[in-house]
């Protein structure tokens, strides 16, 4: 309405002006009164309020939005100009009222796609000025406000396949090119299929699922891992672009307006789809990867998962490792397959190949620390594996863990009974399978004299199980010596005297493998008969096996080949050093270490005293650890049960230890002494401790056991050790710092006695030699004490003369002010004898203790005067000393002062010292004002205080 009356002014406007002038000039742009558009077609109409030339149209000053309102538009595109090169062509000539534009075919496509103009509510057109010109040149008005479309017809044409640009085998991407934007989002799959050939094919794939690419008039589509291995996996599909064709149905996508697509068939009224061949191929490149692996222990297999077809002609079996830990570690925890391990690929996809292990793979990995559980599966691959395309697998950067794991649940099989000891009281069996040497139950383990006599059997009480065999197939078991002397006694009746009296019997659970799967039960006619050679008689003379030395219990064990009288043990002729040389740290038992044993034995036990024990460990070299443990006897040692002497072991083959336990016991102290005069802290522990481990800030010394109840207390801050030259010690002497020992002074009277005095600490205080840290306590107290008995001293004075005058005495230790002091105790004075000048502190000055080792007094202004004023006392610091009475100051004992044999002379002297070019500086030494040397040019300061 409003357009029109401002139509209806400009005319009457310009009818007026013809008749009062006759012909007037055109002054009214032109301006859009309605636009239409066909986006089936692509077109769009204009109406004009007056003639505009049709050429000379400008389509890029014309922008579609969604909204009238700037605030709410979501969508908007400016068409493009035919100047651009594909832009609008109009269809009119002249100069109409009306004309008609054919839409540049991107822009058609691009209104579709965002999507706009949908429907008539969300289609509306602005307007720039000068989209087009009138007759007279004017160009035309722009809109206010973007108008809405006077009539929409929707695209209701169906799209159509315009090219197959590209297969891309190694991305796993196919590209549709469309006669117009397509909705991805309606792409069905399962209609899609790829054939070798269009005709006759032999092979094909139907797509599972995929995801296709945005909204476009081209259309990328992104095949699932499962169906390009599924092309891949058949050799004559699509291994170029001559085989490999897809099959496209109708219905399969739809455009943005929800046109169903209609296949290109030259018959598609009998046709189900068309088939068409990609204009570019794109091989595969990519290298394949492993994704994961399973492992079957059970099974003796694994199972390799890659991210494509393999060709399963380039795979080595020795090409993989298996490892423990991420990153391999120790030899002795990684295994790589035997090149003979059998192998085959997976006969559906081809992306898997299944190992079958080796028996003797199997065994090494049985009787290691891997693959016994998901957390010990590790597996790296170096191998030229190629995928069918023959593309080379890159080696992994890390090792990967297995994604499943089966564990052996199979039990362990008995094979040979190889070795029957009597004189060293072992037996040897074999197994199929490793064995955990933990797991024997001895009462499962029976020695017979013949397979159908059960009488003659005997049960194993006990004893001690060992693998000898790298593989863990062979179970060394050490009798017990009871069993050992029993089965001696029943020799002569029969039962194991000899090969043909020795048979071995399980029951089930004698053993477990590594697994934890136990062996299956035996019946007697199945028990084995010793090996051929397998049976040793006693003969030999004893002699040292092993030993171990547990230093948290004090325990040396001692295990001999034959049984010991424990009553011929002499211990004072056994050593323990730290090596098998001779010439090493070393330690002979004394004969305080006693024999634990009370009967014969095989092992001998032997309970360390606590002396031999405290040697040992205050040798840091000796003892420490199994590679420092190492044990050494005289042949007069000890006789074994038939009397003969064991076998001596030299220091230069000394023997180690075969287990060693370290100190876990934590070190307490058991007493300390308080020496206040000389400053000096002693401390005794139940053990050595490392002189170097002591923390200062760990101890206190206050005066009530109960640390919560004291009211006096003082943690130390600094000192020495003295004992700081020696490793460890059970006893430590802390030599006091001056400032802990003043402030320990300065608590003289509710701290320091017999009575009152104790200490306390913390677990940071001090370290075993094994690192234990210090058993806390209840504070413990003094067991011996004595009090500061000596005098003390006045080390130096200094007087600052500045503003606030004073005099500063330090002292040699903690000191009290007696009364003494401000009553003629103290005077400065102009010479160290007989002073002519002397200046006394008297009662009303003011006398304090900045520290507790210090005194200050404060000048009084008379006093002041006379320093500054009289050149006789103060003028030089050679004028001006300092005396004082031995009754003026005591510590806190009651310790008087040392005698002065003269007055002190002042150390320093501060003054003022004043210049207007602030050239002269206060020399504190000399106590003078003095002229800046000629090396300060930019001046120089008075000292301070």
């Amino acid at each position: 309405m409003i357009l029109q009356l401002l139509l209806s002014w400009s005319l009457g406007a310009a009818l007026l002006l013809h008749s009062c002038y006759g012909q007037a000039t055109d002054t009214t742009p032109p301006q859009v009164l309605a636009f239409d558009l066909d986006l089936d077609s692509g077109i769009m109409s204009m109406e004009f309020s007056e003639p505009v030339i049709a050429s000379s149209f400008n389509a890029s000053r014309v922008e579609l939005s969604d909204s009238a309102s700037l605030s709410t538009q979501t969508a908007t595109f400016q068409l493009t100009s035919h100047g651009a090169g594909e832009g609008a062509v109009v269809l009119a000539e002249g100069s109409p009222l009306d004309f008609r534009v054919l839409l540049a075919t991107r822009d058609t496509e691009e209104i579709k796609r965002l999507p706009l103009c949908t429907e008539a509510d969300n289609c509306f057109a602005s307007f720039a000025p000068d989209a087009v010109t009138d007759t007279s040149g004017l160009g035309s008005a722009g809109t206010l406000l973007p108008i809405p479309v006077a009539s929409l017809l929707p695209d209701v044409t169906p799209p159509r396949l315009a090219g197959f640009p590209e297969f891309d085998l190694d991305a796993g991407t196919f590209t549709l090119s469309f006669s117009e934007p397509m909705n991805g989002s309606s792409t069905d799959y399962a209609d899609i299929q790829f054939v070798d050939d269009p005709i006759s094919p032999s092979v094909s794939v139907t797509l599972s699922g995929g995801v296709s690419a945005p909204d476009h008039v081209e259309i990328g589509f992104y095949l699932t891992a499962a169906d390009l291995n599924a092309i891949k996996f058949w050799p004559g599909l699509c291994f170029d672009g001559g085989s490999c064709w897809v099959r496209l149905p109708s219905f399969f996508i739809r455009d943005v307006g929800s046109n169903p697509f209609l296949h290109s068939s030259s018959d598609p009224d009998t046709a189900a789809a068309s088939f068409h061949q990609p204009l570019a191929f794109v091989a595969d490149t990519t290298p394949p990867n492993l994704l994961y692996f399973a492992a079957n222990m059970d099974a003796g297999t694994i199972d390799l998962f890659f991210d494509e077809v393999l060709f399963e002609p380039s795979f080595l079996p020795s090409d993989v490792t298996l490892q423990g830990a991420p990153m391999g570690g120790a030899l002795d925890s990684q295994l790589t397959l035997s090149p003979v391990t059998a192998y085959a690929r997976d006969s559906t996809i081809g992306t898997s190949l299944e190992l079958n292990l080796t028996t003797a793979d199997q065994i090494w990995l049985k009787s290691h620390p891997l693959f016994s559980s998901l957390n010990s599966s590790y597996l790296s691959l170096n191998t030229s594996l190629t995928d069918i395309t023959g593309n080379i697998f890159q080696p992994l950067d890390d090792s990967i863990r297995a994604q499943s794991f089966l564990p052996d649940m199979t039990g362990p099989r008995l094979l040979t009974f190889n070795l029957f000891d009597i004189d060293e009281g072992y037996l040897q069996v074999s197994f199929d399978e490793p064995i955990d040497e933990g797991s024997v139950s001895f009462s499962m383990v029976n020695i017979l004299g013949n397979q159908s006599d059960s009488t003659l059997a005997f049960t194993l009480s006990g004893g001690a199980a060992s693998l000898v065999d790298e593989a863990g197939l062979v179970l060394e078991v050490s009798l017990l010596m009871e069993d050992r002397i029993a089965l001696k006694l029943l020799g002569p009746g029969g039962l194991a005297g000899g090969r043909e009296s020795t048979f071995v019997l399980l029951g089930n659970g004698a053993v477990l493998d590594t697994a934890g799967n136990p062996n299956q039960e035996m019946d007697p006619m199945d028990s084995l008969q010793l090996a051929p050679g397998g049976y040793v008689a006693d003969s030999s003379q004893s002699f040292l096996v092993r030993f171990t030395l547990d230093m948290n219990e004090a325990l040396l064990s001692l295990t001999f080949h034959d049984v010991i009288d424990h009553l011929s043990v002499q211990p004072s002729f056994l050593r323990l050093q730290n090596s098998e040389s001779a010439s090493v740290s070393f330690q002979t038992l004394s004969n305080s270490s006693l024999v634990l044993n009370n009967g014969p034995s095989v092992v001998l036990e032997l309970s360390l005293s606590t002396d031999d024990l405290n040697a040992l460990k205050e040798d840091l070299s000796l003892a420490v650890s199994l590679s420092t443990s190492y044990v050494s006897l005289q042949s007069g040692f000890a006789r074994d049960f038939e009397g003969r002497e064991v076998v001596e072991v030299p220091p230069s083959l000394a023997l180690q230890a075969a287990l060693y336990t370290e100190d876990l016991t934590k070190p307490a102290m058991q007493s300390f002494s308080l020496d206040v005069d000389a400053g000096l802290l002693e401390m005794s522990f139940s053990e050595p401790v490392l002189t170097g481990s002591f923390k200062f800030g760990s101890l206190s010394l206050l005066n009530n056991e109960d640390a919560a109840s004291a009211d006096a207390q003082i943690t130390l801050t600094g000192g020495t050790v003295s004992e700081s030259g020696v490793p460890a010690a059970s006893k430590l002497s802390l030599v006091l710092s001056y400032s802990d020992l003043n402030s320990l002074k300065n608590l003289t009277a509710s701290l320091i006695g017999t009575s009152k005095t104790f200490i306390g600490f913390d677990s940071q205080l001090v370290q075993d030699t094994s690192g234990n840290p210090i058993l806390a306590l209840s504070p413990l107290p003094v067991d011996s004490l004595l009090q500061d008995t000596t005098r003390p001293r006045l080390v130096h004075f200094d007087v600052d003369l500045q503003s606030t005058g004073y005099a500063l005495l330090q002292f040699s230790e903690a000191v009290l002010i007696t009364a003494e002091f401000l009553s003629g105790g103290v005077q400065l004075q102009n010479s160290p004898l007989d002073p002519s000048i002397t200046l006394t502190i008297s009662p009303s000055q003011e006398a304090s203790s900045p520290a507790l080792d210090r005194v200050q007094v404060l000048l009084t202004s008379e006093q002041m005067t006379r320093l500054l004023t009289d050149p006789s006392i103060a003028s030089t610091a050679d004028l001006l000393f300092l005396f004082l009475s031995e009754e003026a100051v005591v510590d806190h004992t009651g310790n008087r002062l040392v005698p002065l044999q003269e007055a002190t002379r002042v150390r320093f002297l501060y003054k003022a010292c004043f210049s207007t070019a602030g050239l002269i500086y206060n020399n504190i030494t000399t106590g003078t004002c003095q002229e800046c040397p000629p090396a300060c040019l930019e001046g120089c300061s008075g000292s301070s205080p």
